[in-house]
């Protein structure tokens, strides 16, 4: 909760100098309560026989222990000190609390203002509450939303005060006390009781015409390639009502900026607005940056500082369906993205191998934000627990990212996928292992018939098996002169044969019977 008060600082013997003013016995109180401010300033000047004032917000906390405290104000200037003491009452009895912001507004002749005024519940109290405005100077009135509001238990209830200035108003700074009165305050002995509460509204009326520049917010922040917008009023000040010329000042570099209308021209009561809109492109280097926004008049300027906190830009980086099946040997393939898209970012690869030792390598991405990596474990260390993740370490206007680490397992290969029969379904493999047994079943009968049909042409014999068998004896007349066999060729490779051959002694093919076999002694068909 907050209460306010009014510190007025009084001239004697012609004193004219500043006063600071703070709360000088701070140190002694709880920590809970502390000084919100001084309004509009904690420096017066009181003029010669005159006195000039400041509004003192002390806030407190739901903690701050219950009690009566003496704060203790302190005025310095001119050399001398001087000091006042006002109380501080902290209570838990059924009442209210009244406040005000802001607490100081500056309102041009013939201009007005607003004020919101809250009543707060302390306790149960929840019974209505008369408020009232006093210390209006001559020209200065003042309306009120709701004269009478009731808060709610442990809440708030809120009105529009609206101050006035006419244009015969003297100039000035003026403190009017708002106040709130309630006969449904209950007292520690549990007694009903009339309660007042006060708070304090500064109303600064200015002695020349003229503008003022706000803008809202005052502070934003934005990421790069987007935009922020500003709301800029001019607003006038004793019946200001020229031309005003907006501009602004310290733009960062990269940062591009544009009013909806760039001359404002407010009237009494009639405040004009532009906006303006900040947009850092990829130039722009992140960081916190003053603005300046600037409206001038008639050789008149004013200057209002915002704040534009320039964010690089959000990069999520992501790796693919994890890896899996990976095989000694084998190339397996990392793939991922980076979004926004953006072609030629740096992104780092980090593999963990089983042992728990790192390597990376470096890759690119492509115009659409895609990259890949690919690695082969070769050797029977790799095989095991894997871990990969990507990361970008962000340039220029890009921010870093990273992903989690994937895990996944290298394992050997079996004797069937070394050699390369695993990608033959089942019953293919089958089916060539006994087209192989065929094939060499077959090469090995053909061979042996052909072995077996070797002719000697010298004796005419053929023989029929591996091993002739060779006579121990034999006894045998011959005639002096055989007579020359008859021949024939080969009906396959055209060699020239013995009329009787069943088979080529070249070729292993067969032959086609003799018409007539002549045999002669010492000669056998075997």
């Amino acid at each position: 909760m907050s209460a306010a008060y009014s510190i007025a600082v009084t001239s004697s013997a012609g004193f004219t100098s500043p006063v600071t003013l703070s709360l000088s016995n701070v140190g002694s109180l709880p920590s809970s309560i502390t000084v919100s401010s001084f309004y509009p300033s904690n420096v017066v000047t009181p003029p010669a026989g005159g006195s000039d004032f400041a509004i003192l917000v002390i806030q407190t906390t739901t903690s701050t222990p219950l009690g009566t405290y003496q704060l203790t104000i302190s005025g310095t200037g001119g050399g001398l000190t001087q000091s006042g003491t006002i109380a501080l009452v902290v209570t838990d009895e059924t009442t209210f609390a009244i406040s005000a912001v802001p607490v100081s507004r500056t309102i041009g002749l013939g201009d007005s203002n607003q004020y919101q005024i809250s009543v707060a519940s302390l306790g149960d109290f929840s019974s209505p509450v008369t408020l009232s405005v006093a210390g209006l100077p001559y020209g200065v009135s003042y309306a009120i939303s709701s004269s009478s509001v009731t808060p709610p238990a442990g809440g708030v209830a809120s009105a529009t005060l609206l101050v006035s200035v006419g244009q015969d108003a003297i100039p000035g700074d003026y403190a009017l006390i708002v106040s709130g009165s309630s006969t449904g305050c209950t007292t520690l002995y549990y007694e009903t009781a009339q309660c007042v509460d006060y708070s304090f509204v500064v109303a600064q009326v200015p002695s020349v015409t003229d503008f003022q520049i706000n803008v809202s917010p005052s502070a934003q922040s934005v990421v790069i390639n987007q935009y922020a917008s500003f709301a800029v009023q001019v607003t006038s000040l004793g019946g200001f009502s020229s031309n005003v010329v907006l501009s602004l000042q310290r733009v960062p570099n990269g940062v591009s900026s544009s009013f909806t209308a760039t001359t404002l021209t407010p009237t009494d009561n009639n405040p004009e607005t532009s906006t303006l809109t900040l947009s850092p492109s990829t130039t722009a280097q992140p960081g916190v940056y003053s603005v300046d926004v600037v409206g001038t008049s008639g050789g008149v300027t004013k200057t209002y500082t915002i704040s534009l906190t320039i964010m690089p830009i959000a990069i999520q980086l992501t790796l693919n369906d994890p890896i899996t099946g990976v095989k000694l040997g084998d190339t397996f393939t990392v793939l991922g993205s980076v979004s926004p898209a953006q072609a030629g970012a740096v992104i780092t690869i980090v593999f963990t191998r089983p042992d728990g030792s790192e390597f990376t390598n470096t890759v690119q991405t492509g115009s659409n934000g895609v990259f890949s990596d690919q690695y082969t474990p070769v050797t029977v260390d790799l095989v095991g627990s894997w871990k990969v993740m990507a990361e970008y370490v962000g340039t220029g206007p890009y921010n870093s990212s990273s992903t989690s680490a994937y895990s996944f397992q290298v394992v050997p290969k079996s004797f069937l996928e070394q050699y390369g029969l695993l990608w033959l379904p089942d019953y293919a493999l089958w089916i060539a292992l006994l087209a192989v047994a065929i094939v060499v079943i077959t090469i090995g009968g053909i061979m042996a018939v052909k072995r077996a049909s070797q002719y000697d042409a010298k004796s005419g014999t053929r023989h029929l098996g591996l091993h002739r068998a060779q006579p121990t004896s034999a006894v045998f007349s011959a005639p002096s002169q055989l007579p020359a066999a008859p021949t024939k060729r080969c009906v396959n490779c055209g060699r020239v044969l013995v009329a009787n051959a069943r088979f080529c002694d070249e070729c292993a093919m067969p032959q086609p019977a003799w018409p007539q076999l002549q045999t002669y002694p010492g000669v056998s068909d075997r």
